[in-house]
């Protein structure tokens, strides 16, 4: 059976993986009640076969898992269980065990029926709570490295599905470090007992991807580069340090002063050079002979007219460009405005 949805169709309740069995009781249960497990009810539903470790404790119900035993992210010998580890014990709630699992030439149809045995799997169980003493994390995981991170042989809570929602009605904390008042003079310990060395870290990877890369400026001149001499690639990193919103806004105050200072010397000389300009293109000599003055010089005054407007227009720009950078002010940099840079809700440190 399936449905259709904005994004396509998607099967409900397939029995492709179920046994033959299985099948013959799913349609006596659908002959009697309607189609499998509606509003609830029990239904038949392929479950894989659970590979249990030696001294794990299994609570399932059809293909809802809660796991008690020694951390472990695949077979039996990994993890730090695996190892023999004494201190690594772990809890693995798991919704929908081998949920993308497929069987080498076939489509996926969702989790295997119980003649499959299958392993833990980070990949490809439909969600996951992993919470363990001690861990790999990011190994089990595939996560992008970090410089500066360091989560081997930590204890770890890790969260993973399809979609993830962290709501508080009042607020959400993220925080790093030790907590307040916690662990006597030293302050508060890791979970081994050894010492939290420094603040650590938050990381927000949009597609676990942190290397480097060169990206294209001004990709519209590509084709002339050649004539202009344009350097048109970068590298740039891809995790870069997330700005201090306070910090962030009293530097381009400063920036803003000194182009407005910059501004007002370049208006002094423009005034400077429309005065100059008159002046000379007005400019008559004394004549003694009797006669009175000289004209001025109709050269120098042809010459000299543009750059009188020239620097009319250098004067207006000046003034467009103070004018610019006070509304920059308001705009951006006011805590009153809609459009300040700064988050009113989201703080970091």
């Amino acid at each position: 059976m399936t449905i259709k949805t904005n994004r396509g169709e998607r099967l409900i309740n397939d029995n492709t993986n179920l046994t033959k069995e299985q099948k013959e009781v799913e349609a006596k249960v659908q002959k009697n009640q309607g189609p499998n497990s509606i509003n609830g009810a029990p239904g038949i539903y392929p479950v894989p076969e659970y590979n249990l470790a030696a001294g794990e404790k299994v609570i399932h119900h059809h293909n809802s898992w809660i796991i008690l035993g020694k951390d472990r992210d695949a077979s039996s010998k990994s993890g730090f269980g695996g190892q023999g580890s004494k201190d690594a014990f772990m809890i693995d709630l798991v919704a929908g065990r081998a949920s993308s699992y497929t069987q080498p030439g076939s489509k996926p149809h969702g989790s295997p029926s119980s003649d499959i045995r299958v392993n833990p799997n980070f990949f490809s169980d439909a969600a996951r709570v992993y919470i363990s003493q001690k861990a790999d994390i990011d190994k089990y995981l595939a996560l992008a490295p970090v410089v500066g991170e360091r989560s081997e042989g930590r204890s770890a809570v890790a969260l993973k599905a399809d979609c993830i929602r962290i709501v508080g009605t009042n607020d959400i904390k993220i925080v790093t470090g030790k907590g307040a008042a916690q662990g006597g003079e030293k302050g508060e310990p890791n979970s081994g007992g050894g010492s939290v060395d420094g603040a650590g870290t938050i990381c927000l990877i949009a597609g676990n991807y942190t290397e480097g890369h060169s990206v294209t400026k001004m990709p519209f001149l590509a084709k002339i580069k050649n004539q202009i001499g344009m350097k048109d690639e970068e590298f740039v990193e891809t995790i870069q340090g997330i700005p201090k919103g306070d910090n962030l806004a009293e530097c381009l105050e400063e920036i803003i002063t000194m182009i407005e200072e910059l501004a007002a010397i370049v208006m002094e000389n423009s005034n400077g050079i429309r005065e100059l300009s008159g002046a000379t293109g007005t400019h008559f000599h004394d004549y003694g002979g009797g006669f009175g003055p000289t004209t001025p010089s109709s050269i120098v005054g042809a010459k000299l007219i543009p750059s009188y407007i020239k620097s009319l227009k250098n004067l207006l720009q000046n003034l467009n460009c103070s004018y610019n950078g006070a509304v920059i002010r308001l705009n951006y940099l006011r805590d009153y405005s809609p459009k300040y840079i700064n988050s009113r809700h989201v703080f970091t440190s």
